[in-house]
């Protein structure tokens, strides 16, 4: 597919606020005690790991920016493997913050790898660590920079393959893909954290108050989690019918 113009790439990187809590994710992640601390980063790289980002439907991918926690939802469009530099990954996507859909490109680097103590399976389970960097087209409205941390889970299959973690998909609180960050705005006078993931949303304070599902807290319903809830939480009529259609449109296209 044809990507947006090179100007994405030109735009000089903005400076993140205390907002950040990109490097405290992934140390966290790294010194988990069910982590084994050897960085298998360089066997991790022999694959590709663009089909782990790009499988989630759309429908389960829960986004929060700024501190009122706005829904913002994201959809990588392509992730593709440079093949000259094996640890970073091309990405076109888009953003949509209430009804404004902006498109972005930037790259992916991964920064670690590892693999966990002990398997619930007969197969090597792990994490991905790395930081990303997405720029908005700037000729679109309220645009910016994305910038953080993602972590993404794998395991190894009987063939060798490398796979989406899923085998406790089933589990109260799963997640995966998860993206811990900060918006900027060209220019750097407004800076927002900014975080996603799969099923869940990491530190996402209050914002999450269910259990075994992702469930928006009351109090945020009004930016943005109105029709999330109505899909999945409301009556069974025809409001409900009709918001799911919407959380299950391809908005991006």
């Amino acid at each position: 597919m044809k990507l947006p113009g090179a100007l994405f790439l030109l735009l000089i990187s903005t400076i993140v606020s205390g907002q950040d809590n990109s490097e405290k994710f992934k140390t966290e992640i790294s010194k988990s005690a069910y982590i084994n601390p050897k960085d298998v980063k360089n066997e991790i790289l022999s694959f590709d790991i663009g089909q782990l980002l790009t499988r989630t439907n759309n429908a389960s991918i829960m986004g929060f920016i700024g501190s009122e926690y706005q829904r913002i939802r994201m959809k990588f469009v392509s992730v593709i493997k440079n093949k000259a530099v094996t640890d970073q990954y091309f990405v076109y996507g888009k953003s949509m913050v209430k009804d404004n859909v902006c498109e972005f490109q930037g790259t992916l680097k991964i920064t670690g790898a590892y693999y966990l103590k002990e398997s619930e399976s007969d197969v090597k389970q792990g994490v991905i660590v790395g930081d990303y960097t997405f720029y908005e087209n700037p000729s679109q409205k309220h645009v910016g920079e994305f910038k953080g941390s993602f972590k993404t889970e794998f395991y190894i299959d009987k063939q060798g393959i490398i796979q989406y973690d899923d085998l406790n998909g089933d589990a109260d609180g799963f997640s995966n893909n998860e993206f811990v960050g900060t918006w900027t705005s060209y220019g750097g006078k407004i800076s927002k954290p900014c975080n996603w993931g799969d099923h869940r949303i990491p530190m996402s304070g209050d914002l999450d108050g269910g259990s075994g599902e992702f469930i928006p807290d009351a109090k945020y319903m009004a930016n943005g989690w109105l029709n999330y809830k109505q899909a999945y939480f409301g009556s069974q009529d025809k409001l409900a019918e009709d918001a799911r259609k919407k959380e299950n449109s391809e908005w991006w296209k």
